[in-house]
């Protein structure tokens, strides 16, 4: 059985062709049929899944993953000792930080203090020629959001708002109707709101880096 939290590339049929019925569009019934029906929603579903992707840190489609060091870099940024590449498929990179570090963050398991995600103590780093200028001899991870790409765990809101982009754009190409248009387009910002509130709601407040001596003197403050 189909995940049905997963919405696969390939499933992008099933997305254009509800955009079509709603703006009374005959369907399609296989995926490159030539039509101009596909060729419009096709275009506006590739495009603006990305700009969506782009727009927001989306926590389903958010990856860690361990940075690669280049060796022997032409050159290095001033005050940084070590280089990393982006992922192969980072469409944003949204942190960076010391591997070795990371793994002082303590856990969190006093039921005296409220649960919250703990993030690993900042690095400093420079973005240049698209890779990843720091001080980390030790290794880097890196969270980021990657290209659409096969099949991806896309929220139910983040899909209403890609279908009413592509609503919006068949209005303008195909139904010729600029007013409709414009007014789809305003309630596909209005949903990408909404769907970021959603999933902000569903994790905790974040907090930075907490020391083994903070946890300690909050105790006994306790």
């Amino acid at each position: 059985m189909a995940n049905p939290y997963v919405i696969d590339q390939s499933d992008k049929l099933t997305v254009i062709n509800q955009a079509l019925i709603n703006t009374g569009n005959t369907p399609v019934s296989v995926v490159d049929d030539n039509s101009d029906e596909w060729r419009v929603s096709s275009s506006a579903f590739d495009q603006w899944a990305r700009d969506l992707l782009y727009r927001r840190n989306w926590n389903f489609a958010e990856r860690l993953a361990a940075l690669i060091q280049v060796s022997n870099p032409p050159i290095i940024g001033p005050g940084f000792t070590t280089v990393y590449a982006k992922p192969a498929d980072c469409l944003f990179l949204i942190n960076a930080w010391r591997t070795d570090l990371a793994s002082l963050v303590q856990p969190n398991y006093d039921y005296s203090i409220v649960a919250e995600n703990a993030l690993p103590p900042r690095m400093d780093y420079d973005i240049i020629a698209d890779q990843i200028h720091c001080n980390a001899p030790n290794g880097a991870t890196a969270l980021y959001i990657p290209f659409p790409s096969g099949a991806q765990p896309w929220s139910a809101g983040f899909v209403a708002a890609l279908r009413l982009k592509v609503e919006a754009v068949i209005y303008r190409a195909l139904n010729e109707d600029v007013s409709a248009s414009l007014q789809y387009d305003k309630m596909a910002e209005a949903a990408l709101e909404e769907a970021d509130f959603r999933q902000s709601s569903e994790e905790p407040r974040k907090v930075g880096f907490r020391s083994s001596a903070l946890e300690a003197r909050t105790r006994r403050r306790g």
